[in-house]
C-alpha cells in the first residue's frame, strides 16, 4: 500500500488547503476538491522527514537529501514548487585553515572572473565530486587595486570594492565631484556629490555590503586644475563565487561565476559550499526576527577534503 502524508497549507483565518504527499507527488485540496497536483523529488519515506515553515502564501520545504524548495501559492488554484537557489553561502571552513600542519594545501583556479561568465574550475588534487553539482565555491585572492585618483576634471578609472571605503578630497579646488556607484553593471549612479571652493576637502567612509560593485569619481566639467580626489579599499582581499554546473572529473568541474572573482590564479584560499548533494542539505527550518534560518546538514569527515575534520551542525540564514 503507497505510503500518504497529510500536511495543511494555511493561507489566511479561513483558508486552508489540505496537502498530502505521496511519493514523488503533492496533491492539494480545498473543500475536499483537488485544486492542484505537483511533482516533487521526495520518496514515499522521505514525506516522513520533510519540514516546513510557513509564511503567508509561501511554504518552505526541506529534507537533508534534497535542495531546499518554496511552496508558493500563486492563484486561488494554482501553486508551484521552486527549488531554492542559494547564492551566498554558507560556506565550510576555508580550504587553508582545515590543518594548520599542511604546508601544501590543495589550489583551486578559475579561468573566467566576471559574473555570468561559463567557465572551468581546476584542483590541484582530487577535490570533485558529482554531487558538487549546483554546489558553490568561493575564492579569495589579494585585491590586484586598492586605490585609484585623479586630477582636475578627469573622471577616475574603477574601483571594485566590498566593505569599508574611503572617499579623499585634497588640493586647492572650486566645482563640484561626484562619488560614483555601479551595481552589477547596471549603470553608473551618482552616490554622493560634493561642491566646494578652495580650501574645502571632504573626506568620507562607508560600508559596501553588496557584492559586484564598483565605484569612481566623475569631476563635473568645469572643476579646477588643483582638484584630487582618491578612493581607498581598505580590504586587501576579495572573494568570488562560482557555482558548479558540470562535473567532467574529481579535478576539473565546469562553473558559471555567481559574484566577481578577483583573479584567474591559483589560490589555497577557498571554500567550499556547505550544502550540496554531495554535503546534504538542511534539515530543519524556522523564521526568527523575520528572517529564513536553516539548520542541520552535517557534514561528515569522509567527505572532508584535506584532514578528516567533522564539522558540526550548520546554521544558515538568508531573507
Amino acid at each position: 500500500m503507497a505510503k500518504k502524508r497529510t500536511m495543511e497549507f494555511i493561507y489566511s483565518a479561513s483558508i486552508a488547503y489540505e496537502m498530502v504527499l505521496g511519493g514523488y507527488t503533492l496533491h492539494l485540496y480545498y473543500a475536499d476538491a483537488l485544486v492542484y497536483s505537483l511533482i516533487t523529488p521526495y520518496d514515499e519515506d522521505e514525506i516522513f522527514e520533510i519540514h516546513t515553515a510557513q509564511v503567508g502564501d509561501v511554504m518552505w520545504i526541506v529534507h537533508p537529501a534534497h535542495a531546499p524548495r518554496k511552496l508558493k501559492r500563486i492563484g486561488v488554484s494554482e501553486f508551484e514548487l521552486e527549488e531554492i537557489s542559494f547564492t551566498d553561502g554558507p560556506f565550510l571552513t576555508r580550504n587553508d585553515l582545515i590543518d594548520p600542519f599542511n604546508i601544501s594545501p590543495t589550489e583551486i583556479e578559475c579561468d573566467v572572473t566576471e559574473v555570468g561568465e561559463y567557465g572551468t574550475l581546476t584542483a590541484s588534487t582530487g577535490v570533485f565530486d558529482k554531487g558538487h553539482v549546483g554546489a558553490l565555491f568561493k575564492l579569495t585572492h589579494t585585491k590586484t587595486t586598492i586605490f585609484v585618483s585623479t586630477t582636475g576634471a578627469v573622471t577616475s578609472s574603477e574601483l571594485s570594492a566590498k566593505g569599508s571605503v574611503r572617499f579623499v578630497c585634497k588640493g586647492t579646488w572650486t566645482g563640484t565631484v561626484k562619488w560614483q556607484r555601479n551595481e552589477n553593471d547596471r549603470g553608473w549612479e551618482d552616490f554622493r556629490t560634493y561642491s566646494g571652493k578652495n580650501n574645502y576637502n571632504p573626506t568620507e567612509t562607508i560600508i559596501e555590503k553588496e557584492d559586484n560593485v564598483k565605484f569612481r569619481i566623475a569631476p563635473v566639467a568645469g572643476m579646477t586644475l588643483g582638484y584630487q580626489g582618491e578612493l581607498l579599499s581598505d580590504e586587501n582581499r576579495h572573494s568570488g563565487i562560482v557555482r558548479v554546473i558540470g562535473y567532467g572529473s574529481s579535478r576539473v568541474v565546469a562553473v558559471q561565476v555567481v559574484t566577481r572573482l578577483e583573479s584567474t590564479d591559483a589560490t589555497v584560499r577557498w571554500s567550499e559550499g556547505s550544502w550540496s548533494d554531495y554535503r546534504g542539505w538542511p534539515g530543519s527550518v524556522t523564521f526568527f526576527q523575520g528572517r529564513c534560518c536553516y539548520a542541520g546538514a552535517l557534514s561528515s569527515s569522509e567527505k572532508t577534503v584535506g584532514a578528516e575534520i567533522e564539522y558540526p551542525t550548520l546554521i544558515g540564514i538568508t531573507s
